[in-house]
């Protein structure tokens, strides 16, 4: 996987959150952010696909846009 970096300011009060969750999940910080948007993308594509097709998935399109969205989920499902 190609590998970027990046400098994040962020508030205070957040990061100590983030931290603490991060210790939680026994995680480094960054990875912890890294999972948020992976979650975070996880959703939004979710829910395009919902407001799209709404719940009924058997149009060809939304088979195909579900297929991706697993596919993504399965790409981010090391962070779990």
């Amino acid at each position: 996987m190609d590998e970027k970096r990046f400098t994040l300011r962020m508030d205070g009060t957040l990061f100590n959150e983030i931290s603490d969750l991060a210790a939680s999940h026994r995680r480094s910080v960054a990875k912890e952010i890294e999972c948020a948007i992976a979650e975070y993308l996880r959703r939004e594509q979710e829910s395009h696909i919902i407001d799209k097709y709404g719940l009924d998935p058997s149009h060809e399109d939304a088979v195909k846009e579900l297929r991706e969205l697993k596919a993504l989920r399965d790409k981010f499902n090391e962070f779990k």
